[in-house]
């Protein structure tokens, strides 16, 4: 009350799917700035685990590397923690250069799968103690900042899918609660795109007309 600040969840909870969606606004509802707010997480939460391990599965960015959209499952045992963030050497914010905005997080017979919706830096950090609870905190990487007199923000959207025994079937659900939900459906049907062709720069006329032909020899 003393601040004006007003916090506000809106969430979603879908009934076909074991998921959830949530964004939280700030929003400053006083006639003066409000003081510092920092260290926003849009995300924090705890699981419990049997044998007090957990495995992180998720996945490299692209930074245009070989090893490019790499999975990678990281043993979380009890006394350790684990950062992945978005934007690798590139602090300026993108969603995906270091890692890709989803992971999974198991434990003995179940997990979660969940997604960072945010085009800007994000990071995620696994904190499990010793007696076996993961912390998972995830959001914008850095937030140190006021509002004035009725500015609002906005926290990354976050998505989580419950899952038990099978993380295969899991992605196989979240493959379905994405294109059900996210993805375009004009007229209720899936959104037919043209494919776009990216060159750099520095090749000739004939050798972009020949990428471009190359297209269609293949009926691509």
């Amino acid at each position: 009350p003393k601040t004006g600040i007003e916090i506000r969840c809106e969430a979603i909870e879908y009934l076909n799917y074991p998921a959830v969606e949530w964004i939280v606004y700030f929003k400053n509802t006083a006639d003066i700035d409000t003081p510092i707010i920092e260290n926003i997480q849009a995300m924090d939460l705890s699981m419990a685990c049997d044998d007090g391990e957990f495995i992180i599965h998720h996945a490299r960015g692209t930074n245009s590397k070989i090893e490019d959209f790499e999975p990678i499952d990281d043993i979380l045992s009890p006394n350790s923690k684990l950062k992945i963030n978005s934007f690798g050497v590139h602090p300026w914010g993108m969603s995906s250069v270091e890692s890709l905005p989803f992971f999974d997080v198991e434990s003995t017979g179940n997990g979660i799968t969940a997604a960072v919706g945010w085009t800007g830096a994000w990071s995620a950090e696994f904190i499990c103690n010793e007696f076996g609870t993961v912390q998972v905190q995830a959001g914008m990487d850095t937030t140190h900042l006021l509002l004035h007199p009725n500015e609002e923000i906005r926290t990354p959207r976050m998505l989580l899918l419950f899952w038990d025994n099978d993380r295969i079937r899991a992605h196989n659900m979240w493959r379905r609660l994405i294109l059900e939900y996210y993805s375009p459906q004009p007229c209720s049907k899936l959104l037919k795109t043209t494919m776009c062709d990216a060159n750099w720069g520095e090749f000739t006329a004939d050798e972009q007309i020949g990428k471009i032909r190359w297209w269609k020899e293949h009926n691509l």
